[in-house]
Formats: structure tokens, sequence, C-alpha cells
């Protein structure tokens, strides 16, 4: 009888052959229903292109949605990797080059479609260790073991081979006997005793030895489990070896069991004795794959490797039997790279392990859990040479891995290194230089995961500036002849090898740079002031104004710096705007002369100052620099002084503490602009005397 599972497998595998059978015979058909996703294979091309333009983006199942439907690539004669010597449904393999019925074709006027290596394993047969035993014994030697430790690996090597007695599945917890002794409330009471010390060590063995026909049921009860750990925890060797014997035949089953498992934890991790721990092993070894993959069950493995040789060894020799079964699991690649890190593994054991995982370095590196051991292998183990032993067997295979989005993290580990620079130069070679550009251009036929890839090749540090332009030159080269556009995923690479993927080019983006740099927004009081000369020096928008220097208007008492205005534009670099009508500049010494027409407004200001000089307690410096009180003078920094004694700074403090020129409005701009009642400038750095640029003090 089938289970649901498969039932649902086959139905699915029906509807396929009914929904795509419309348009043509059709030659086989595969469902993955763990990713959701199936292959119709077509007997001719026409039925294929045909499929797809009218099924493609539809609901065909009612209720599930619109499916997408691509172009698979090429089936192979290889097998998808699962148990070793097994044969399975073809997969897509990027080197083969032979068009089959039911692909699309550059023969069909199609584009090359993305290699999307999600969907398929590595193009290869899972490698049998019984037929590599001696590729085995020559990893370890380059990964540094010496004759001895040769010796030692070899024998942990046929002794892991010969074992294969492996469980696939661990039986369930039966159900609870109606007729237990010990319920709930029993063992609530002698938990209680035990928690406040009031059992001797004889009371509580004597609890134990009445417990034994019941212990394995216990020990995954969720109260009995907490008894069972006491008991482990205070009893004596010999009762611990005759509750342990009640248990082990049942100790994986109570490991996967949700609260089981912290009692066969606990019977680990108290367990001394060299009996004790051959009953554990002998319970356990057969059922070592199933733990590995359990969510609890990988902890109980766990706890056994404290052990140590030889008492782990069961766990390393199931590692490296199952290495591919355990490494696509999600607890158990994690399980073992756990125990990889362990203290407790010993040296013999990595290296063997790290040959397994080098030899299964393809199909690692193509699953998420699986590459986590390849993450250990690259970045965490110190075995010598270890890059040099892992890149010949991931070249043959470069355009599979560098177009999968999580292998290519693997061949880049290889790239961006340093310590071992042989293993990246042959990749680089293999994979830049290949015949014809071979390689190359089947990586950049993927716009997703191979341009990317390619991209941060091109920008890691750790290229060879000697390879650099050759390198960039192929690229290039396979860009133009793919037609790549840059919307089709090609902008950054494009751009990184020179084939600019801008409108106008890079000098006009340079002229637009410039075109924006040339005006400023609004400022904070309204004003709109441009940063060529003309505006900077008033010449448009205070046309009407006189241009020349103030000390022709002013006279050189009262020099108006541009650091006057917060708003004010600085020619040395200060930002802001600026008032044109108060700037002083060493630039404007050149301009001509006052003519007539400014004579005339000067002796009007000087008019309007004598004026109010007149005033009662209205005293203003003169504008020629000659006041009531005496001449005004200008220190070396600019400042002003009266009678030999300095005065308040110019600029706004000069106008808070009343020197100001006669008629002189602060809130009027020399341009005609009024600014806010109460509104004075900041002040910022200054201009000193004769050109002279200073800064606060």
């Amino acid at each position: 009888m089938l289970s649901g599972s498969a039932t649902f497998h086959l139905r699915l595998l029906f509807l396929l052959n009914v929904i795509f059978g419309n348009f043509g015979p059709i030659e086989s058909t595969r469902v993955l229903t763990h990713k959701s996703c199936g292959f119709v294979n077509f007997e001719t091309l026409e039925s294929a292109v045909q499929a797809k333009s009218q099924l493609n983006n539809k609901e065909i199942f009612p209720g599930a949605g619109p499916i997408r439907i691509g172009y698979a690539k090429v089936p192979s004669n290889a097998v998808t990797p699962g148990a070793p010597g097994s044969f399975h449904s073809p997969s897509p393999d990027p080197f083969a080059r032979d068009n089959q019925a039911g692909i699309a074709s550059d023969s069909a006027g199609l584009k090359p479609i993305n290699i999307n290596a999600e969907t398929a394993a590595a193009a290869l047969l899972t490698p049998n260790l019984r037929d590599m035993r001696s590729e085995i014994y020559g990893i370890i030697q380059e990964l540094g073991a010496n004759k001895e430790e040769q010796v030692r690996i070899n024998a942990n090597v046929e002794q892991a081979i010969s074992y294969d007695l492996y469980h696939p599945e661990i039986p369930g917890v039966p159900e609870p006997s109606p007729n237990r002794v010990h319920d709930a409330p029993r063992l609530r009471e002698i938990r209680k005793r035990i928690d406040n010390n009031s059992c001797s060590p004889a009371e509580i063995e004597n609890i134990a030895m009445d417990m034994l026909p019941e212990i394995a049921e216990l020990a995954s009860d969720y109260l009995g489990n907490t008894v069972v750990q006491k008991l482990f925890e205070y009893c004596s060797e010999p009762v611990k070896e005759a509750m342990l014997r009640e248990i082990a035949p049942h100790l994986a089953q109570i490991g996967v069991h949700k609260n089981g498992t912290w009692a066969a934890q606990k019977i680990l991790d108290v367990a001394k004795t060299p009996t004790q721990v051959n009953m554990i092993v002998d319970a356990l070894r057969p059922y070592t794959l199933a733990l590995f993959l359990d969510q609890y069950g990988n902890y109980v493995i766990q706890c056994c490797l404290r052990f140590q040789a030889p008492g782990n060894d069961f766990i390393f020799d199931a590692m490296l039997q199952r290495l591919w079964e355990i490494a696509q699991g999600r607890f158990g690649a994690r399980a073992m790279r756990a125990c990889l890190e362990s203290h407790f593994a010993s040296r013999d054991q990595q290296r063997m392990l790290a040959s397994a995982i080098a030899l299964h370095s393809v199909q690692l590196a193509t699953n998420t859990n699986g590459a986590l051991l390849l993450t250990w292998f690259l970045d965490t183990c110190t075995f010598p040479r270890r890059r040099a032993v892992l890149a010949p067997r991931l070249i043959p295979h470069l355009v599979h891995l560098c177009t999968h989005k999580v292998a290519y993290l693997t061949v880049l580990k290889i790239i961006n290194q340093r310590s071992e620079a042989d293993a990246r130069e042959a990749v680089l070679r293999a994979l830049f230089f290949s015949p014809n550009d071979a390689v190359l251009q089947d990586v950049l036929s993927d716009s997703a995961c191979g341009a990317t890839f390619i991209f941060k090749v091109l920008t890691t540090p750790f290229l060879d500036e000697k390879m650099r332009p050759e390198v960039l030159e192929n690229v290039r080269n396979v860009l133009l002849r793919l037609k790549a556009q840059p919307q089709q995923g090609y902008k950054r690479l494009m751009d990184e090898v020179g084939l600019s993927t801008r409108h106008g080019g890079a000098s006009g983006s340079r002229d637009a740079s410039q075109t924006r740099s040339s005006s400023r927004g609004p400022g904070a009081n309204g004003h709109m002031a441009h940063l060529d000369n003309q505006s900077v020096y008033g010449r448009q928008q205070y046309g009407a104004m006189p241009q020349q220097p103030l000390e022709h208007m002013m006279g050189p008492s009262l020099q108006r710096t541009a650091s006057i205005d917060s708003n004010a534009f600085d020619p040395y670099g200060n930002s802001g705007l600026m008032t044109p009508a108060y700037t002083h500049s060493p630039a404007m010494s050149h301009i001509s002369p006052a003519t007539p027409q400014q004579m005339q407004y000067q002796q009007a200001m000087l008019a309007q100052q004598h004026a109010a000089a007149q005033r009662p307690g209205g005293f203003y410096p003169q504008m020629n620099g000659f006041g009531p009180g005496g001449p005004q003078m200008m220190d070396p920094y600019g400042r002003g002084s009266l009678n030999g004694s300095p005065i308040a700074a110019p600029g706004a403090h000069a106008v808070q503490h009343g020197f100001a020129p006669p008629g002189f409005n602060p809130n009027v701009g020399m341009g005609g602009y009024q600014y806010p009642v109460g509104y004075y400038p900041q002040q910022q750095g200054q201009v000193g005397g004769g050109g002279q640029r200073r800064g606060r003090r």
C-alpha cells in the first residue's frame, strides 16, 4: 500500500502527463515535490515551445496560482547525486552541448536560457568510497599526514567502509502502558523527595531497581524522564549499568523523542565505565544516520563525542560512509560541522573526513547545507594545501559551480586568498583562458549568478594585476559576443570592463555635474546666488550697483568683510551665499576708478552721514575714516579703532554696538533688498586688510 506522499507524487505525474500531453508526445516526466517543480521532456522541440507559449503564467492547478515555465538545460547521462552507486533520473548537465528534443536551442532562434542550477544537483555520480580508496589515501597524504598517521587513518577508513548496516528510520516510542505502576502522582513524589535530599543513596538505588521493568517507558515520559535523569545522576555504577541494559535497546527511539531526548543525553553525559560506553555504542551505531538527521537525535550523537577515540569512532565512520546523505540535511550538516570542530575529534578523524569532503566537494558546494562542510574545510581547519587539494576537483565543473547561487561562493573562497597562490591561479586560468573562451562564455550566459560571480572576481584585490588587462579584454569580448544588454543584469559588469551603459558617456556626465554645481538653490533668506564671476560681484543681480572696491565708496575704515553675512559666498572656499555689494576681495583691485555717476552717489552718501552726525547722542564715524572724535584707524587685522582704542569688530557686531555708517539701515541691503526686522547676519571667517584672509579670532 502506498503512503500519502507517494500517492500525491503519482497524481502529480499523471496530471502533468495529461496537461502537457496535449502539445505532443512526452518522453519523460519528473516531479520534485520538495522544490515544488517538475520536468517534462518532449520528444520534439516544437512541442516544448508550444507548451511554454500557451501555459506560461497560467493557472493549470485550480487554486495553486500561475506557474512559471522555462526551458531546462540539456539532459545528459549524468545522474542526480544520491546513494553511492545509485542511478536516478537524468539531471541537467551544463557541459553537454548537444541539442536534444524539447530543449530550447539556438537553431530555434531562441536566446540561450539562463543556467539556473538551483534545481539541478552536480552532474556527477556520487563517489563510492569503496572504489576510491587510493584517492582518499592520496588526499590524506596531501593534507600533511606522516607515515604513522597514514597507517592509522587507512585502518579507520577500512573500518568505516566495511560497516554498512545503518537503519534508515528509527521506530517510534510505543504508547504508555495503562497498567503502569509508576503513574504521575508517584513520579512527582519521588522527584520531590530526591530534590529535597530526603532520600539516602540506598533509597535512591532501591527506587531505581523497583523501576527497572518500566524504566525504558518512563525515560520518554514527560515526568518520568526527569526522574530517570535523577537516578542516573545519583546511583552507583552497577545500578546505572542495570538500568542501561533495559534502556539501551530503546535508546535511539528515546533519543529522538521530545521528552526522552533529555534522559538520553543525561545517560550519555554520566556514562563512565567501558561497559556502559560499549552498550551505548552498540545500541546507537545502527541508527547513527537517522540520529544525525533528526532535530533531537543529532544532539544525542554529539553527546557521544566525549567517549573519544576509539569510543566515538562510530560517529566518524557514519560521516565518512554516508557523508552526502547526512550533509544534505539541515540538522545533519550542522551536527557534522560541530563534530569536526569539537576538541574531542582527533586529527586523524578530521583528516579522514577532510578527504571525504574533498571528494564530495562538487555536490556539497551546490547544496545549502552541504556548503557548511566546505566552509569548515576552507576556513576553519588548518591542514596545509587544502585549497590545492580542492581546486583540481572543482575546475572541471566550473560552469556548473559558477552559475549556482550557492556554489559560486566556494569558488570565490579559493580565489580570494593569498596563502595558496597556485590554487588561485589554476582556477583563474581555467575560468578566463579556456579554448575559445568556452567556460567564460557559458558562465556569462547566466545573467544572474554567472555575471555576478565574474564581477566579484574582477573587483577582488586578489586578481593579479599582470593578468587583469587580458582578463578584462576576454570578458569584454564575450559580452560583445553574447550581445549583452544592461537591462539583462550585465550593467555593473559592463561598466567594469569599459562597455559604458550610460547615455551621453562620461564627458556628458561631467558636463552635467558642472552645470548642477554652477548654481545654488534658495538660501536661508530666499536668495538665489550664482557662482559665476559676474553674479559673485553683483554684475547680474545688482547691475545698477556701482562695481568698484568699497574703499572708493566708504573709505578704508569700514571695509565690509566677506564674513559679514552668514549667507555670503566666500571666494576662498567658505560655503554659503553673500550679498554681492558688500564683498571685498583682492580680485576687485583691478576694477577701474569711480565714474562721475558713482562720485555723485558717494557725495549723496556723505551728506546723509553728515546730517545723521548732527543728531543729539548720535555719533557715527565718517565714511572717510575721520569722525568727530578723531581719526579712525585700521589695525593690522582689519579691526577699527577710535583714538587708538579698538572698537567693536566690523560686521554684525558693529551694528549691534551702535557703530554703523550714517543712514545705514542694517535691515536694508545695498542692492535694495530689505531683511526682516531684527535680522543680523552671523559672522563667519574674516577677510583681513590688504587682501589677507584671516580666520575667526
